[in-house]
């Protein structure tokens, strides 16, 4: 019977459970005493990781005799669906060589390779397997049979997936609404400009993504729009909804009742935005947050105090939490009064009233007061100019004071946030 054979027989009560100095994880012993009822002269020790009970393992280490420091290791592939493993002997003397080719089996036959490499500073507890091909990285410790994954280039790209879709919905804002694409940071105008934006955003690397956040001008994850799947549905029916009113015969002739929605929303197919579609476009401000400021500071607020949670799921505990000091500091936030400001606008806009909404009045008022003041502004520069070709004194420069409205100041957007979306 060969040694994998002998293996099988080992009966699951006689591995001794133990935690090795380092580690935190438990793993399994077969002690010399045991060791030497299956495999005498040949081994001293074996350890492993995975309850014997449950039958599975991911690491195996045998200690060869005589005790000189040499083991026989396997470990089982984690990026393989078909059951993969290396198998190879490691000693003391192995930190001090050079990497070397080691294969990849499936059922004892080999079905690929990679190379086994010390551990870096503590190579002499651990190695290093790299395989290319399938695209596995990973760290062994030969102590604790603990290893550590590194993430594989899908896994990458899945985690930049969301960054992409944003690169690629400013990329197609160059043919929807070049207006739009001019409020793009110009950094990432630069890097996306032309036919090969898709291309541009696909390729886009951690380091470049982490250069933008600390400019501030791609989102964190946090700033990530939250939406769920049983949400989608609904989301979609509002841009069906929006869409129906732009081509609305009835509104195209009377104007000021068309909806001012964001120009790329004319030019998609809601049917065919996905999850992550739908998140972007409310980060970037294509479509409403439906979990905004006041939501998000709630569910931190009650991730920070177990105790205020549980008060809440008590009967009558959230008109309590009402009167809690953090919750009513977070209400007076000007990011929450904003969202209060677009809540109405949003019920003006449920009862079938399209158009412009008492900010929007608000609005064009201080820029036509705006437009005025900077006249007489200018008006006064051009007589002191005149008085000055003739000799006469120039009188000090007008003082006009600020009389923009301080309802309409807002706290200025994020550089992603190229448009404001319409409220529905």
């Amino acid at each position: 019977m060969d040694k994998w054979g002998v293996f099988a027989t080992i009966g699951p009560e006689l591995w001794a459970r133990e935690v090795p100095n380092g580690g935190t994880v438990p793993i399994w012993h077969l002690t010399p005493e045991w060791t030497s009822q299956f495999y005498a002269g040949v081994y001293n020790s074996i350890w492993r990781d995975g309850d014997p009970f449950t039958n599975s393992w991911k690491i195996c280490r045998f200690q060869k005799l005589p005790v000189n420091g040499e083991d026989e290791i396997t470990v089982f592939s984690s990026r393989t669906k078909v059951p993969e493993y290396y198998s190879f002997n490691w000693n003391i003397m192995s930190v001090f060589q050079k990497p070397v080719t080691i294969n990849r089996f499936r059922n004892g036959q080999v079905s690929g390779t990679a190379t086994l490499s010390p551990g870096g500073a503590r190579g002499i507890t651990s190695f290093h397997i790299a395989s290319p091909e399938i695209d596995e990285d990973m760290l062994v410790d030969t102590r604790t049979l603990q290893f550590r994954l590194a993430e594989s280039r899908q896994e990458k790209q899945q985690r930049l997936f969301p960054w992409m879709r944003i690169l690629h919905w400013y990329g197609m804002l160059q043919q929807a609404d070049a207006q739009a694409f001019g409020r793009v940071p110009w950094a990432i105008q630069n890097y996306l400009r032309g036919p090969n934006f898709e291309k541009a955003a696909s390729a886009l690397t951690e380091e470049q993504l982490q250069a933008w956040q600390q400019q501030k001008l791609m989102p964190m994850a946090d700033d990530l729009a939250w939406l769920y799947e049983n949400e989608q549905a609904e989301e979609i029916g509002k841009i069906e909804l929006l869409q129906s009113l732009v081509n609305d015969p009835r509104r195209q002739a009377n104007p000021i009742y068309m909806p001012n929605i964001p120009g790329l929303l004319r030019r998609v197919t809601a049917k065919t935005l996905d999850l992550t579609d739908l998140k972007v476009f409310m980060t970037i401000g294509v479509l409403r947050e439906r979990w905004r400021y006041k939501a998000r500071e709630w569910h931190k607020l009650l991730q920070r105090r177990p105790a205020l949670k549980a008060q809440c799921d008590a009967p009558g505990g959230l008109k309590l939490a009402e009167y809690d000091p953090e919750w009513q500091m977070i209400c007076n936030h000007p990011l929450a009064q904003e969202e209060n400001d677009d809540d109405l606008e949003a019920y003006q806009h449920s009862k079938g009233d399209y158009g412009p909404s008492i900010k929007d009045k608000l609005r064009a008022s201080d820029e036509q007061m705006n437009q005025m003041m900077g006249m007489m502004t200018a008006q006064d520069q051009q007589l002191n100019a005149w008085g000055s070709m003739m000799g006469i004194p120039a009188l000090p420069p007008l003082k006009i004071p600020d009389l923009s409205n301080p309802y309409l100041k807002q706290a200025p957007p994020p550089a992603w946030k190229v448009y404001r979306p319409f409220m529905i």
